[in-house]
């Protein structure tokens, strides 16, 4: 893990791996999952999957973004998922953050 200038030079001594260990994927929720996942597959050049229930991902080489159906208008960034010590799920501003079992 390289630089990061926000988190000051030294930011990877307080990395917790007894805590979280990795991001697994993101959440974006939007009004058609499956047009806005394809439209992100083009700009990845990678493929779209079909998870059922209108539901979408991008499987990156470290993680996937997930496309949710969404009650709004526009496409929101609406969770994260991390692989962790101790499962558990938490909101913060609108957010989900859930914590699953390595």
């Amino acid at each position: 893990m390289g630089p990061y200038a926000p988190a000051g030079p030294n930011w990877q001594r307080a990395i917790r791996s007894d805590v979280t260990r990795s991001l697994r994927a993101v959440e974006i929720e939007c009004p058609n999952p499956e047009d806005l996942a394809k439209r992100w597959g083009q700009l990845f050049e990678l493929d779209a999957q079909d998870l059922g229930n209108s539901r979408f991902q991008i499987v990156l080489d470290a993680g996937a973004i997930r496309f949710l159906p969404g009650s709004g208008s526009e496409a929101v960034f609406a969770g994260v998922e991390l692989l962790a010590a101790k499962p558990s799920t938490a909101e913060l501003c609108g957010v989900r953050f859930r914590l699953v079992d390595a």
